[in-house]
């Protein structure tokens, strides 16, 4: 009978440990920052304010589950083919009141989730229709 109690005791032990490692890995998970880049402030549910920061080229390093990105008032005259490739899950994207002079027409593709594009306050003269082409859920413009 105390061999029996003896293992159960150890069993009861091993469980608890167990159960502690896996809330600590949890906790820890949970406490991680989600990724940003540098020159941004990102909040836990996916939004990226890249805003005012003197920015000349679309910062690296978001991460992919990106919603909403504020690229308003830097210094980003071009948008290049495939830009926000990385960021499959970007709803609302606002460029407005950068120095843009140029969108490649493949420069928006993949952002099959984004509603909202802000471009206002720019140096465009046209907007390719082919960089709007694949955006169908977008609803504002």
């Amino acid at each position: 009978m105390m061999m029996r109690m003896t293992t159960m005791h150890a069993l009861a032990v091993r469980i608890l440990v167990v159960g502690l490692c896996v809330r600590g890995a949890a906790a820890q998970a949970a406490s991680t920052p989600a990724v940003c880049a540098p020159a941004c402030r990102c909040d836990g549910d996916g939004g990226a304010d890249c805003s005012g920061r003197g920015l000349s080229s679309v910062p690296s390093g978001l991460s992919a589950f990106t919603y909403y990105l504020d690229l308003s008032m830097n210094n980003i005259t071009e948008l290049p083919a495939n830009v926000f490739k990385n960021l499959p899950y970007l709803e609302e994207l606002r460029l407005a009141g950068n120095d843009l002079t140029f969108i490649h027409p493949e420069a928006l593709s993949g952002l099959h989730q984004l509603k909202v594009l802000m471009l206002q306050n720019n140096q465009l003269k046209t907007v390719p229709s082919a960089a709007l082409k694949s955006l169908h859920a977008l609803q504002s413009l």
